[in-house]
């Protein structure tokens, strides 16, 4: 997934050109080529996803515009602890208390966006409606120790969909946007079971393993971002 997201980038940011126009003189039957500057004068932007800060990540978007009608937008960031995950995947009250107790390390993971943004009305400058498809990449990294064990655990999640948004620049070269749309996420997690157990003498202790699962669901894709024009 994170080798297709920067090879789509690549093939995006070589496509981005200037439109030419030809000019037929009538006196003379002649024809003469010229090239058409996209219309304002930002073609860039760079912006912050305050919407993936609640799944855990800081991220910087940069978008460049192809021309009057397509822009393309790509984020990098780091993740840190999604706290919607363990939400919905803890069994129970025991592990909750492991993953926020001191037993617990959060490592730094990658995230990763792509997203070829379609604007139905002609831009002036950087902004109006759009129809997007969007793909993210993120991974979330921790270390857990518990009663002598010790467990690197991860989550990989795979998210492809389709989102409408509205995007807005001001005088100052401000720029915000917002968008929500649907798509569908690929997941795998680590989890760690506890596991009932007796030694050679019968004497009962909870033996830890780590049990690696995968599911994929339908999402809900939104976020809100603010950054500057250039």
């Amino acid at each position: 997934m994170k080798k297709l997201l920067i090879l789509a980038f690549s093939l995006l940011s070589a496509s981005m050109f200037a439109q030419q126009i030809v000019v037929f003189d009538q006196n003379s039957g002649e024809k003469t080529t010229l090239t058409k500057d996209n219309k304002g004068g930002d073609y860039n932007a760079v912006k912050w996803d305050y919407g993936m800060l609640m799944r855990g990540a800081f991220v910087v978007n940069y978008e460049r515009k192809i021309n009057n009608y397509m822009t393309a937008e790509a984020g990098v960031g780091l993740t840190y602890f999604d706290l919607y995950h363990y939400a919905l995947t803890l069994d129970d009250a025991s592990e909750m208390e492991d993953v926020f107790g001191s037993y617990t390390k959060i490592k730094a993971g990658f995230y990763g966006s792509l997203s070829l943004k379609f604007f139905p009305k002609e831009l002036d400058y950087m902004d109006g409606f759009y129809l997007a498809p969007l793909l993210r990449y993120r991974t979330y990294n921790s270390q857990t120790k518990i009663d002598g064990y010790k467990f690197d655990r991860g989550v990989t999640a795979k998210e492809v969909g389709f989102v409408v948004g509205w995007q807005y620049e001001n005088s100052w070269d401000m720029f915000c946007s917002a968008y929500i749309g649907v798509g569908y996420q690929m997941k795998d997690y680590d989890m760690i079971r506890a596991n009932d157990a007796y030694d050679s003498y019968d004497n009962y202790y909870t033996d830890y393993s780590l049990e690696k699962l995968s599911d994929s669901t339908p999402i809900l894709m939104c976020g809100f971002t603010v950054g500057f024009t250039f």
